[in-house]
């Protein structure tokens, strides 16, 4: 979408109930998100949507290689850039390569099994919403179980901000890129 369809909120015109959420972000150095700004427009659901992406992002049991690997493989699946912006940077900070970073558009890129079979079951939950049986089984010799339902729900969280995203209209910032060229 070339336009937002909701206008962000300046972080200094939040409502006074998200005064800890912007402190809490200030306090790392860096403005809020566009995302963030555009969900400072509903406070209430802004506060719930950061304590999912707060758990996804910092105590979620999948490794970070993964989880980087699944909201890529996610915004190129849900054709959003904005989260792609976000997080090709996370990715290579969590060790993905620059190769692997552009390997999610790829479907023939020669990942390892591990990386495969994560991005088997993201493609799968995107097409199906569900993991098949075998894919399942894969997952069950690398992850806890409690793994494996972190991983459905990162890919369900990140379908659910790429609906919100390209709904709001919220644009990429200054200073990050979308998509590679083809």
């Amino acid at each position: 979408m070339s336009d937002a369809r909701l206008v962000p909120v300046p972080v200094e015109e939040w409502d006074p109930s998200l005064q800890e959420l912007k402190q809490q972000i200030l306090a790392t150095g860096n403005e809020p998100s566009g995302l963030r700004c555009t969900l400072a427009n509903h406070p209430a659901l802004l506060r719930r949507a950061v304590l999912m992406v707060n758990y996804i992002l910092f105590k979620s049991t999948v490794p970070p290689r993964h989880r980087e690997l699944i909201i890529l493989r996610t915004s190129r699946l849900c054709a959003v850039e904005y989260e792609w912006a976000h997080h090709k940077a996370s990715a290579l900070a969590v060790g993905l390569t620059q190769q692997e970073v552009l390997g999610v558009f790829d479907d023939q890129y020669a990942w390892s099994h591990d990386d495969a079979t994560v991005l088997k079951a993201v493609d799968e939950l995107h097409n199906d919403y569900v993991v098949s049986d075998s894919t399942w089984k894969e997952l069950s010799t690398m992850y806890k179980t409690s793994s494996m339902m972190d991983l459905v729900y990162t890919v369900g969280q990140y379908h659910t901000m790429a609906m919100a995203i390209k709904s709001f209209g919220v644009q990429i910032e200054d200073g990050l890129s979308g998509f590679p060229k083809q």
